[in-house]
């Protein structure tokens, strides 16, 4: 693991942390820490290479894409095969989209969970709000997901 790497993992645990201890807090408070987490664990993930810099808000969707060959992580899944895995990827691609579509800077005057919208001329604030991003992660996908991520902070470096 590169340096990049080290911080963005570190900031990603850090803002997984907060996720969790908002258990019992407005969605969008939880929201706005689980894309952060996910951003970040993206961008450590592409620092191996140079030109990471330049990923801006949309890593998610791509690092969960690249993880459909890692035998380690879909194993840690309860996958037999990459194969199966793959296809998990493809059900699971949608909500990915979904999720990096939360931040401010992508959702435009939609919703997101960090500021009411739309921008000019607010008339939603996000704690009032009901994200069916939110309501999405409840599926069976969605907490494997939340599983997939917990697992790949857990171990990014030994398995990347």
């Amino acid at each position: 693991m590169n340096d990049q790497q080290r911080l963005y993992l570190a900031q990603a645990q850090s803002d997984w942390k907060v996720y969790k201890l908002l258990k019992s807090q407005p969605i969008c408070h939880r929201l706005h820490y689980f894309q952060m987490c996910t951003e970040k664990l993206a961008k450590g993930y592409f620092w191996k290479s140079p030109g990471a810099g330049n990923l801006g808000h949309v890593a998610f969707v791509k690092f969960v894409r690249a993880m459909a060959t890692r035998q380690k992580v879909a194993e840690k899944l309860g996958f037999q095969n990459t194969v199966s895995f793959g296809e998990w990827i493809k059900d699971i691609s949608d909500l990915a989209y979904e999720l990096e579509r939360l931040a401010p800077a992508l959702a435009g005057d939609g919703p997101n969970p960090e500021y009411p919208w739309p921008r000019h001329n607010p008339r939603h604030a996000p704690l009032e709000h009901d994200f069916q991003a939110w309501r999405h992660m409840q599926s069976a996908n969605g907490h494997r997901l939340w599983i997939m991520i917990d697992k790949v902070l857990e171990n990014f470096d030994k398995w990347f």
